[in-house]
């Protein structure tokens, strides 16, 4: 992504339906598209190029599902991920791909992976890069114009036994990975509820789950795209999240809490609001966005 790119709306996939909701950034009015995902399944990974938005593989195949920003039409991408099938991935973009990170095989599994799907937007050509990421489940991403930041993650063995505060760095430019200082605090299954801004170079990183019972949190963890390093936010958010959704756009972030009730994150003022709106039930479970 470069910083002249302007999306003008938000973009919910559900993962318990094929059901698509969007947000029109300048009213901040909701509306369910009449388009649909060709597929319902778990874990979807999120990516997007200035034309699409991307809902990457999940737990029962590696279909990529593709919504067309101008049409509003959905399709399948031309190629599958080639990766392993797996849940808690998390999903990253550059300008021309996106990239399907880490994850397990599937819920209460001891086997984790490292491997980075990646897809080429312009061919929507599949590969798995050389190099992978820590092996966790319940990851999340967020990516400034040159690099990828794979967050947290669990394991889930009893169920979110352990959390971890590893951030692992990709650079776009050359596909190599490596570590950076980690998070602040130790997070797992924030799901997609991460947000980007290219503006101020800094990524949010919206609640996540602390402990096995398992506890959700309201937290907000700011990483900087400038100096790579993560701190608290002077702000929290209005009510705990984790296996959420979030999308945002050059002004405001956008993060949905566990009754789907959006709160938004001002970029210019550094402020937290929520909004009174409601996203549909059909677009609950286990959500992700993108924007376009």
């Amino acid at each position: 992504m470069t910083t002249s790119f302007k999306p003008r709306t938000g973009f919910i996939f559900s993962s318990s339906t094929t059901s698509i909701e969007s947000m029109s950034f300048p009213t901040e009015t909701l509306a369910a598209e009449s388009a649909t995902l060709s597929t319902s399944q778990a874990e979807r990974s999120p990516a997007f190029s200035k034309y699409y938005g991307y809902a990457m593989g999940g737990v029962s195949s590696g279909t990529v599902s593709k919504l067309a920003f101008k049409t509003r039409t959905t399709v399948n991408a031309a190629s599958s991920l080639g990766g392993t099938l797996r849940t808690g991935a998390a999903g990253v973009s550059s300008r021309i791909a996106g990239y399907r990170c880490g994850g397990a095989y599937n819920p209460g599994t001891t086997t984790y992976l490292g491997t980075v799907d990646k897809l080429f937007f312009p061919t929507e050509t599949s590969l798995v890069l050389g190099s992978g990421v820590s092996a966790y489940d319940g990851r999340t991403g967020v990516h400034s114009t040159i690099n990828g930041y794979i967050c947290g993650g669990g394991t889930s063995v009893p169920y979110n036994a352990s959390q971890y505060s590893t951030v692992d760095m990709i650079s776009f430019q050359t596909e190599t990975i490596s570590s950076i200082s980690g998070m602040v605090a130790a997070r797992a299954y924030m799901g997609s509820a991460n947000i980007s801004s290219y503006a101020l170079n800094v990524g949010y990183l919206l609640g996540g789950q602390t402990a096995v019972s398992p506890v959700s949190t309201s937290t907000i963890q700011e990483l900087s795209f400038t100096t790579n390093t993560v701190s608290y936010s002077a702000y929290s958010l209005y009510a705990a999240m984790s296996y959420s959704g979030a999308y945002y756009s050059k002004y405001k972030g956008y993060g949905l809490n566990s009754a789907m009730y959006i709160t938004s994150v001002n970029f210019q003022t550094r402020t937290i609001s929520q909004s009174s709106s409601q996203m549909n039930t059909a677009a609950r479970s286990q959500p992700i966005g993108v924007q376009g």
